[in-house]
């Protein structure tokens, strides 16, 4: 446990000066909270640390620039001492500080239907050595949408924004969940309200660093309701 009382592991990991990271924790059971060590083993007091990022309430999100080089650790823990459980946790690492290419031309798609497509090196990086696409999706209205993406060559994952680019103007990200309520490795869903009408931007990626091949991906709608 650590000075919070909390349940976490540690782990270390290979930094250069000036390179940027991205650390990504899900889990159906914990209230995901990650921290940024300066030195291997997660000793003293953390750099940064995240218990939801505008992830929701199961996940964490932690970017940072390493402003040294050398060995550093993040903690995977929760926000509430009491939780323990399982959880997924991904680290994205940059070759290079300019390794990242930050922007994909959107492509288009429509409430209702299902696309197909496929992550390789040659597409945009949405973090340091995550491939993604990213696609446009116009409502007339505030709706609630799911959106499913699935794959069997990689762990799949969704980002809602409200720039093109598909970095910016985070909207909705929920656990990847199968059916029975365990973590499913080859499917994620996402719901969330659209709050206003206009253009929406999907981006579809991968949990690991550098994971690549095919997916399919649908997005539905229902009604939005208002308090």
């Amino acid at each position: 446990m650590d000075h919070r009382d909390a349940h976490y592991d540690c782990h270390d990991f290979a930094g250069v000066a000036g390179q940027s990271i991205e650390i990504v924790m899900r889990s159906i059971d914990v209230d995901a909270w990650v921290a940024l060590h300066r030195g291997p083993g997660c000793q003293g007091d953390w750099e940064d640390a995240d218990d939801d990022g505008g992830f929701g309430f199961r996940a964490a999100h932690l970017e940072a620039t390493l402003d040294q080089g050398g060995t550093w650790s993040f903690r995977a823990s929760s926000a509430d001492s009491r939780d323990v459980g399982d959880y997924m946790i991904g680290l994205a690492v940059a070759d290079t500080p300019d390794a990242a290419r930050l922007r994909a031309d959107p492509l288009t798609m429509t409430v209702g239907s299902e696309v197909s497509g496929e992550l390789s090196p040659v597409d945009a990086n949405l973090a340091p050595g995550r491939y993604f696409d990213c696609y446009e999706v116009t409502v007339a209205g505030p709706v609630q949408v799911m959106l499913n993406v699935r794959s069997a060559d990689f762990s799949p994952v969704g980002h809602v924004y409200r720039d093109p680019s598909c970095r910016r103007g985070y909207i909705v990200e929920l656990d990847s969940t199968s059916g029975s309520g365990e973590v499913d490795p080859q499917e994620f869903r996402a719901s969330g309200l659209l709050p206003r009408a206009g253009s929406y931007f999907i981006a579809v990626t991968s949990g690991g660093l550098r994971e690549t091949g095919a997916y399919s991906m649908n997005i539905t709608a229902a009604p939005a309701t208002r308090p």
